[in-house]
């Protein structure tokens, strides 16, 4: 075998296989579709993190459903403590509310335990119902069982017992399985003043199943008037009931995934419920997940050991369960979907093999090639050589025929080599062309006279037109050609790192081509010693779209002003590092953009936002920061002055721009734009940009309240008087919806006689946000929500009287009512169905805060009448309730 020819064959087939293998490692193919892999197991297992964590924040936990419970078990606990000898059983007011709960939930079961421990055991009084079908609701209470509580409690619901049916709950101070328990307990005594809903916590309540079926369990803790904790109510979601709710546990491509809810401790991630053909493979014993390193720079995606030694894959999702400022606050619960390393990558790994085995399969082709043409025909090369020495290496190989049987057939044979060699040495070029990647790739040798290229690199470095198709280039003229590529560059961007002897740089470069648009040009470039290979790809659409999404991130689309978000860095960065020493926080509320919109449509509302953000954008010549806020709210800071004065002055230019710039409207009509102005100046009112903002919010709620489209300046005094007009809507709300009140019931004594006349039902507020009946009536009045007022004092007022009655005796009801509200028809009819034996007891008292008007006042005496009720005045001679209130009304 002649190795002088074998050799250099052999190697420059390798070279060439080398570069085709080194365009697709370089190009990051394999590298991306790793990432796609595990970004659609992140979007795959956050989608069913979604669904899970719907229920457990928005159903599960929702207040309104232990309501009932938490009432009847004070109550009980209450009759108990009057009489503790009768001990503390089950009511059948708790099991039947139990049960509601356990309906209203969609839950696997509902439980109550009450702090009574019978004597001479570790067990407590308690209830657990379980639902085995808990999506539907069956009338008959076939589908419930009775796990825990007394047997009589399921005669009564005619239930059937569990099939590990106990009388009591086993609770042991000191027992892991009871550690869920006395950890609530504790937690109690540590914060007095907090509300049991404060007190809601997630857990893993081992052993509270009869069955030991691995479960999850919300619960909340029963307290007594002496903030004592007596007991606990909850629900369960058993394993298989969660397995239910998440709607799939396969990926697109039938690949099997494995879901677990689980909370974090210190020993690493305990496994609570799960779901998945393979989770036992993955979850250990214990249930304890140890994630290893983060394998994604998208994502939260580890990896990490099963429990039989394999590899895989976790995608994390933590949940926010808890609110701010309560006990529990700091547990960490999460969500993982889980894969087997080898099925997530199957298709990486494939394509690693493909490539290898096109490799492989090109230099065995091209290798055999040479081996056998050295061995069959070696002595007479030296004319073949001289041929090919003459032969253009850029068209096929034609050697002349010499009339030699043996010359002929070995010049024949290289020809069709040649054709072969070339064909194996393409098949990598075929499958880029195939990929659609606009790649190419160059080899420079320092010392040769030719520089060989891809076709594909002509087009991409702008060549000229006698040099673009051609893959072999006079070192001179490839020179010449990056000359003119180099006097095209308008911006570069350049990294180095070094191995050994071998540089690597990766540069990106913005050129501007004569007859094209910008274009980004990447260039991977490895230099030793003896030459340079380059990757040269066309990044053209990468890069826009990376700068699409950066310019996205920081300015909203419409107005081109800065978002929210961009706006709290720039200012917040000006505050910590800008001496400032006047400025101010400017808040922009355009006035009328609800009447456009439900007039002319949101086509002119948008050109409504745009024209005022036009005019608010000359601010930015005024050293000045601006940026759209959300609708139709507008934010600028002014820091670059010299004196308030300076920044008024400028306030004032940019309002009268706006008061004249008009909208033009259809039908021949135009509108001039009018903004409120809200006013915080910097540092006379705030320092920090949260109050900045939430003052300068303040001075504008002012303006659009009092002086629609004018300008407004922050007065602490205000602030302080009305903060609850500007931030109490939630809380009024919720004050009505959950009826945050009780009523105290002061005696009116008779004069003469000295009995107790009447009762007068004065409200007591139980809200934290509205502390007094003054505040209440105040918001309700700024949001128009007086009748919703009248209508829980009416019915509230009732039900307390009519709790109470026999303690009342004859004595008559005295009940507030707002002087210009009336409730209607179906309010009134209500109050006479439920409470018509009181009507005749009640003494409807006008209170001042209003002028009545006549029509309500008519509406109110007219039922009066009807129901032998009486009308009076409250506190004659203040308000409104003087000498002409009293002559109009004439009250009993």
């Amino acid at each position: 075998m002649n190795r002088k020819l074998v050799i250099p064959i052999f190697v420059l087939l390798l070279m060439q296989c080398g570069i085709f293998v080194l365009a697709i490692l370089g190009a990051g193919v394999i590298r991306e579709l790793r990432q796609n892999a595990y970004y659609n197991l992140y979007t795959t297992a956050h989608s069913a993190q979604n669904t899970l964590s719907d229920y457990m924040e928005n159903k599960w936990s929702r207040y309104s459903n232990y309501r009932e419970v938490l009432r009847i078990a004070k109550e009980d606990y209450a009759s108990y403590m009057e009489n503790p000898e009768q001990g503390m059983g089950i009511s059948r007011p708790m099991s039947d509310a139990i049960q509601s709960l356990l309906n209203n939930s969609n839950v696997s079961g509902a439980f109550v335990i009450y702090d009574v421990v019978k004597e001479g055991e570790q067990k407590k009084t308690g209830l657990f119902l379980r639902d085995l079908e808990p999506d539907i609701i069956i009338l008959d209470n076939s589908d419930l069982r009775l796990d825990y509580g007394p047997p009589e409690i399921a005669n009564e619901m005619q239930i059937t017992l569990g099939n590990y049916w106990k009388h009591a709950i086993h609770m042991n101070e000191g027992e892991p399985s009871s550690d869920f328990y006395y950890d609530m307990k504790k937690a109690v005594k540590e914060n007095p003043h907090q509300s049991a809903m404060d007190f809601g916590r997630w857990v893993v309540p081992d052993g509270l199943q009869a069955d030991d079926e691995p479960s999850i369990a919300f619960c909340l803790p029963l307290i007594d008037d002496n903030q004592g904790m007596f007991g606990m109510v909850g629900i369960s979601i058993t394993e298989k009931y969660f397995q239910h709710l998440l709607p799939y546990d396969k990926l697109p491509d039938g690949s099997d995934i494995v879901y677990v809810l689980a909370m974090e401790n210190e020993t690493g991630i305990y496994t609570a419920l799960s779901k998945g053909k393979a989770a036992s493979n993955m979850i250990p014993k214990d249930g304890t997940i140890k994630l290893g390193n983060l394998c994604s720079d998208r994502n939260e995606v580890y990896e990490f050991i099963g429990a039989n030694g394999s590899k895989n894959i976790a995608a994390k999702s933590s949940f926010k369960l808890y609110h701010s400022n309560v006990p529990f606050e700091k547990e960490k619960w999460m969500f993982l979907g889980m894969m087997s390393k080898d099925t997530l990558l199957v298709y990486v790994q494939k394509l690693r093999y493909a490539l290898f085995f096109a490799f492989f399969l090109a230099m065995l082709l091209g290798g055999w090639g040479a081996v056998l043409i050295s061995l069959r025909f070696s002595k007479p090369l030296r004319v073949m050589v001289q041929s090919l020495r003459q032969s253009n290496p850029e068209s096929e190989i034609i050697l002349p025929k010499l009339g030699i049987s043996e010359i002929d057939e070995l010049a024949e044979a290289v020809e069709n080599l040649s054709a072969d060699v070339a064909y194996s040495a393409s098949r990598l070029s075929e499958v880029i062309r195939m990929m659609d990647l606009p790649i190419g790739t160059i080899d420079y040798d320092k010392d040769g006279s030719d520089v060989f290229c891809t076709l594909e690199v002509g087009a991409l470095l702008n060549f000229t037109e006698a040099n673009r198709w051609r893959t072999r280039l006079k070192r001179s003229d490839f020179d010449k050609e990056m000359e003119r590529f180099h006097d095209a560059m308008v911006r570069v961007e350049q990294g180095e790192s070094k191995e050994g002897d071998t540089v690597f740089r990766e540069v990106q470069i913005q050129v501007n081509y004569p007859d094209s648009d910008f274009r980004w040009i990447q260039l991977k470039i490895l230099e030793n010693e003896e030459k340079y290979l380059a990757l040269v790809q066309d990044v053209t659409e990468q890069m826009q779209e990376k700068m699409k999404l950066e310019w996205e991130r920081n300015f909203d689309t419409m107005t081109n002003l800065y978002n929210r978000r961009s706006f709290r860095e720039i200012v917040s960065q000006i505050l910590e590092e800008k001496e400032i020493t006047v400025g101010a926080m400017v808040m922009w509320d355009l006035d009328n953009l609800k009447f456009i919109n439900d007039t002319y449509g949101h086509d002119f509302g948008d050109a409504y936002i745009i024209e005022a953000a036009t005019v608010l954008s000359s601010l930015n010549l005024y050293g000045t920061i601006v940026s759209r806020m959300s609708g139709d709210e507008f934010l600028a800071f002014f820091y670059g002055f010299k004196s308030q004065k300076e920044i008024r002055d400028t306030i004032l230019n940019i309002h009268e721009k706006l008061r004249n710039t008009e909208l033009i409207l259809p039908g021949d009509q135009s509108m001039r734009i009018r903004a409120s102005v809200g006013i915080c100046w910097y540092p006379q009112d705030a320092t920090e940009y949260d109050q900045l903002v939430r003052f300068a919010d303040f001075a504008m709620y002012s303006a659009k309240n009092l002086f629609k489209g004018e300008i407004q300046e922050f007065e602490m005094d205000a602030f302080q008087r009305d903060e609850v007009l500007f931030s109490g809507q939630e809380a009024l709300n919720r004050f009505i919806e959950d009826k945050l009140l009780d009523f105290a019931f002061q005696p009116i004594v008779d004069a003469k006689t000295g009995e107790i006349f009447a009762y007068e039902a004065l409200m007591r507020p139980r809200s934290e946000s509205l502390k007094t009946v003054g505040d209440v009536m105040r918001l309700a009045k700024a949001q128009s929500k007086l009748y919703q007022i009248e209508v829980i004092t009416f019915q509230g007022v009732f039900q307390a009287f009519s709790r109470q009655k026999e303690v009342f005796g004859k004595a008559k009801l005295f009940l507030n009512s707002i002087p210009n509200t009336n409730l209607t028809e179906a309010d009134y009819s209500f109050i006479e169905e439920q409470y018509k034996d009181e009507l005749k007891r009640l003494v409807i008292e006008i209170i001042e805060s209003d002028r009545s008007d006549k029509k309500t006042f008519e509406t109110k005496k007219r039922k009066a009448e009807a129901w032998g009720a009486q009308i009076a005045l409250d506190d004659f001679g203040s308000g409104y309730n003087t000498e002409s209130s009293l002559l109009y009304m004439s009250p009993d």
